[in-house]
Parts: structure tokens; sequence; C-alpha cells
């Protein structure tokens, strides 16, 4: 027996076939329920089913890389794709492909700015000269976001003026300064 939690409660009773198949178990001896009595044809064709099948990389042979940091020549299986010729050719290549020669490097003018201190006092000062009020629906609320009237990115110079931003909701941003259309609700 055993509780909501799947643990064994103190004092119940194990049946008697239950504790043969767990000695036998611990033993070695298979389980006869599980064990699967095959005929001497069908151990036969197991044993010569892959006989004379060629395997899928047979004869492909080695293929010829360059190692992308020293520009040594690799060969290699293909299917293996290597890169580098040693471990310190690997290691080197995550020390030389960084900042700017990362493939996914862009630009320092990102969106890490956001998260600067101005942005947030700009953020503050803006919900406050708007009252906490949504400017679309005139609906007040804590859900509030606020929008740049003239583009974050196309107006550096216009980030963090109070007069270039005006609170609204979530609904009313995404809606209706965006025209995207609300499948569900967040």
């Amino acid at each position: 027996m055993r509780n909501k939690k799947g643990q064994f409660i103190k004092g119940h009773k194990v049946l008697k076939k239950w504790k043969e198949k767990w000695s036998r178990e611990r033993k070695g001896i298979p389980n006869p329920k599980n064990a699967y009595p095959r005929t001497k044809e069908q151990i036969e064709f197991l044993r010569t089913i892959n006989l004379g099948r060629i395997p899928w990389n047979k004869g492909i042979g080695n293929k010829k890389f360059n190692c992308e940091v020293c520009g040594k020549d690799v060969f290699d299986k293909p299917y293996r794709k290597k890169r580098f010729c040693s471990k310190e050719c690997k290691n080197a290549y995550s020390h030389i492909v960084r900042g700017i020669n990362h493939w996914n490097y862009k630009g320092k003018n990102n969106q890490l700015q956001r998260c600067w201190s101005q942005y947030k006092e700009w953020h503050r000062k803006v919900l406050k000269k708007n009252n906490y009020i949504c400017q679309i629906c005139g609906n007040g609320g804590n859900k509030l976001q606020v929008h740049h009237i003239k583009s974050f990115s196309k107006y550096p110079e216009l980030r963090f003026d109070v007069n270039n931003g005006k609170a609204v909701h979530r609904e009313c941003h995404l809606k209706n300064l965006h025209n995207w259309n609300l499948i569900a609700t967040w």
C-alpha cells in the first residue's frame, strides 16, 4: 500500500509473489513472464539481418576542412563538420569573436539605453505630467506605458524630452498607436 505521495505505508503487507519476483531480479535471474522464447529460425534471422548491408558512411572518407583560427588543413569525417584543428584553437576562437566581431553585434546604440536611469526618470516625469491617465481612452490605472511620439530610434535627440512622450494603456498602445490586433489579453 502507498500513500498519496507514492511512499510505502508502514506495516503494509507485500504479496509473496512480489517478493519472489524481486528476489529473482536481484539475483540476475530473468522473470519468466518477460522472457521471450525465440526459435532457431528467428535467432538465425536476427544474426544475418545486417549481413551484406553497406553502412551509410562507408566510402565517403575524410573531407578537408580549414581551421577557422589558424587556417591549417584538417581531415575528418564529413558528418562531423569540424571547425578547429585543436582545443587551443577552439578556445582562442571564443576570444576572437567578441564585440564588433560577434555575429549578433548590433552596435553601441542598442536597447541598453532603455535601462538607463535617465530613461527611467523620463518615464516617471511623463507619467506625472499626464496625471497617470491614459491619453487615448482617458482611464487611469497602474498598467500604463509611455509612448514616444517621435520614434526612439529615429530621433535620438528627443529620446528624453518630456514633451515627446505620452502615457497610454498597453491595449491602447498596441491597438491604436501600433495597429496591432490583440488576439489574447495579457
